[in-house]
């Protein structure tokens, strides 16, 4: 689940999945072969944007602040990122300074998710 903090704002959940083929799912390519999905692409709110997956864990996590047409938008997007896997639960946060920006919030390096 992704969440942040400016109105009237698109911030893009791009989730690589820990699969041997270790497809990305964005708002560019919304479903992987292996059964992941990311349900709906928000681009005027507050999130949230959520991607699920039947059995794999994610292996990273990216979030990118594409634009924002609200008053506050000449101020850093604040993201929040709720993880559950299994029994635990990862949270994370950036703040993304300017339209354009990206942040890694979470990166198993090429092993095992959380």
């Amino acid at each position: 689940l992704l969440f942040w903090n400016l109105d009237d704002t698109d911030v893009d959940l791009s989730v690589r999945e820990a699969t041997p083929a270790r497809e990305e799912v964005s708002f560019k390519i919304t479903r992987s072969r292996s059964g992941g999905r990311l349900l709906g692409d928000i681009r005027g709110g507050l999130g949230p944007e959520v991607w699920i997956h039947p059995s794999a864990p994610p292996a990273e996590v990216a979030v990118d602040y594409f634009q924002s047409r609200a008053a506050e938008g000449t101020v850093p997007a604040a993201t929040l990122l709720v993880c559950f896997a299994d029994d635990e639960v990862l949270v994370r946060s950036s703040v993304l300074p300017d339209q354009r920006a990206r942040a890694v919030l979470y990166s198993d390096g090429g092993g095992s998710a959380p």
